[in-house]
């Protein structure tokens, strides 16, 4: 990207988000809706195979197995093109999957409909300050859904409207059993469009070679998402590295299930996640994993199904400038060397994380969201807030969100 494009792409950005904003409240008007789930979209950006992405195809695939009347509805053109309008069949409630300011751009794609629907915005967030371009977008949205309690409570911050966790439910596969005789294999995942830096996968690198060196006994497999261009400073840390892959190409669901099985650990080095997704997915194998004692992935993982590696917390630097104006946890990356190894020399320690793995995913994917459940009193419970909301633009941040941060402690895990 040139210069003045990453100088004013995200102003101009930011305009547009306005613009549609103000669009949608237009469209809505003194429209009034019910909290109903008897027809259900799900929209997002399908098309950028990201974790907003395929976190819409899960819900949408854990509605359907509930029974409900689900549609899932790619409406990232209109991220390009304001007078894009998706063809659907109309539905009660929309749950718009995206960033704070995509929801107006997407919600400008289901009108007229979803003007006279219940709109709920599944948000996630990874630091725990929120982040302040997102205020304003709450007043297009009746509540707001998000995937982990770590995320729920950075998000309160931004906003008063009604908010559920609602997590990610990953079916579960056949548990996998380890293969003595192939390589110790360690997974681990990056995405530029995310930040390296947050996801970290140079940390990655460093544990394993620092806990293997180049042994052929183990190997390393590093699958990055990103733009071509991106990930150099990776190849470079790789090179050399007969035991360290680092995998580009777009894996579909299928071959995304047999990277995560062929895989003896999932390493997430990570500095702060809304979730993990990855790391419930891996789970969902029976794949140990060591991970990161901090943020949303806390809200599935403990020391009793899972390596937790403790850390500090440091102020962000993101060089890719996603993250800025917080914390986040800088892992100890020795422990997750010794954690590495431990599992790599102790068949029997391994195959009981699988087991408490396996069983904690399932766990999760026998829970039904309670968002689903709620009364239909509740919609008289939010709707004076929702009125006053939808009057206009708020223009003055919550005052938790000028306040000063709430106080944020690293959680000390397991040492492997």
């Amino acid at each position: 990207m040139t210069p003045w494009k990453a100088q004013f792409k995200p102003a101009l950005a930011q305009v547009y988000s306005r613009a549609c904003a103000q669009y949608v409240r237009l469209s809505v008007g003194s429209a009034e809706a019910e909290r109903s789930f008897g027809r259900v979209a799900i929209v997002a950006a399908l098309g950028r195979n990201n974790g907003i992405a395929n976190g819409a195809r899960l819900q949408h695939a854990m509605l359907r197995r509930m029974g409900v009347d689900a549609e899932l509805i790619d409406a990232g053109a209109v991220l390009r093109n304001p007078l894009f309008r998706s063809r659907h069949t109309p539905a009660s409630a929309y749950v718009v999957h995206c960033g704070g300011p995509q929801t107006a751009q997407l919600l400008t794609a289901m009108m007229p409909a979803a003007a006279r629907a219940w709109r709920i915005g599944y948000w996630a967030w990874e630091l725990p300050d929120p982040p302040r371009d997102w205020h304003g977008f709450d007043s297009l949205l009746h509540e707001v859904w998000t995937p982990s309690r770590f995320s729920q409570r950075s998000l309160r911050r931004l906003t008063d409207l009604p908010m559920e966790v609602v997590p990610h439910v990953v079916p579960v596969a056949r548990r996998r059993t380890r293969d003595g005789a192939c390589p110790f294999t360690v997974l681990c995942f990056g995405d530029s469009r995310s930040s390296f830096a947050r996801k970290n996968p140079m940390g990655a690198i460093a544990a394993f070679r620092a806990a293997f060196g180049d042994s052929p006994g183990a190997r390393l497999v590093v699958k990055l998402n990103g733009g071509a261009e991106d990930g150099c400073e990776l190849a470079r840390a790789a090179a050399g590295c007969a035991n360290v892959t680092i995998l580009r190409d777009f894996l579909d669901a299928d071959a995304l299930a047999r990277l995560h099985a062929s895989a003896d650990v999932l390493l997430s080095l990570h500095r702060a996640e809304g979730f993990g997704l990855p790391m419930i997915e891996a789970m969902g194998h029976g794949v140990p994993v060591i991970a990161t004692a901090w943020s949303g992935n806390l809200d599935f993982m403990d020391g009793t199904n899972a390596v937790l590696v403790p850390a500090r917390l440091v102020p962000v630097v993101d060089d890719a400038g996603i993250y800025r104006d917080s914390v986040w946890a800088e892992p100890d990356l020795d422990v997750a060397a010794a954690a590495l190894r431990g599992l790599a020399q102790d068949p029997e320690r391994w195959s009981r994380l699988s087991v408490a793995a396996h069983a904690a995913a399932s766990a999760l994917a026998r829970q039904v969201p309670t968002a689903l459940l709620q009364p239909r009193r509740r919609r008289d419970e939010i709707r004076a807030t929702v009125a006053a909301r939808m009057a206009g633009p708020n223009q003055t941040a919550p005052t938790a969100l000028r306040g000063a941060p709430p106080a944020w402690e690293p959680v000390q895990g397991e040492h492997g």
